[in-house]
């Protein structure tokens, strides 16, 4: 068995990623805020489901935090924030024994368990291919840029209007593989400009 052979398997057995750090580990421990991350393939990430918005947008995610988080110490600080990591999280997909008013308090709300004090966590692809720094970052720009204010013009229409509340269709379809596709180019250009000038 040649070297090349065995190099194969052995990348075969692992997953690369992205580990998206903490308010803490940007300033304490001077890391990025989005890092290339190398998991085995066992590893029990791929067992969890896929974040609401990768399935609308088609694009295979699954997220969880590290064990041993600084987080699990000091559950009540401000420097385990991790806003980008929320952001991900958005309600956007009905659960099993969610009633439909449920559902609607919750549509676009990121859940308890993934706002304010997260920690760092990783993420990867559940198809197990490379997942890079940058389609995280344009994902959480995504739903933080894009669809912020869909979501609050739908919120509004059912507070304080009487009547022609819009439906969640109104966002949904901005939650496209197509409309993710257009934000992902212009945000590139965005940093390609952004790196020209450092």
């Amino acid at each position: 068995m040649g070297k090349e052979t065995k190099r194969q398997e052995v990348d075969a057995n692992f997953v690369t990623g992205v580990r998206i750090n903490c308010e803490l580990d940007l300033k304490l421990n001077k890391r990025p805020q989005y890092e290339m991350a190398t998991i085995p393939s066992s590893h029990d990430i791929f067992n969890q489901s896929l974040i609401d918005i990768s399935v609308l947008v088609k694009l295979p995610i699954v997220v969880q935090k590290l064990p041993g988080s600084l987080v699990e110490c000091f559950p009540s600080g401000s420097p385990w924030l991790n806003q980008r990591v929320a952001f991900h999280h958005r309600d956007c997909l009905t659960r099993e024994n969610t009633t439909e008013v449920e559902f609607d308090e919750k549509f676009g709300v990121c859940p308890p368990q993934w706002d304010k004090s997260i920690g760092t966590v990783i993420a990867m692809r559940l198809d197990k291919k490379p997942l890079y720094p940058e389609h995280i970052a344009a994902l959480a720009g995504f739903s933080q840029v894009h669809l912020s204010p869909y979501f609050q013009k739908y919120r509004e229409s059912w507070y304080f209007e009487d009547d022609g509340h819009l439906p969640k269709s109104y966002v949904v379809q901005e939650m496209t593989r197509f409309k993710f596709g257009q934000y992902y180019h212009d945000w590139r250009e965005v940093q390609m400009n952004k790196e020209s000038l450092d």
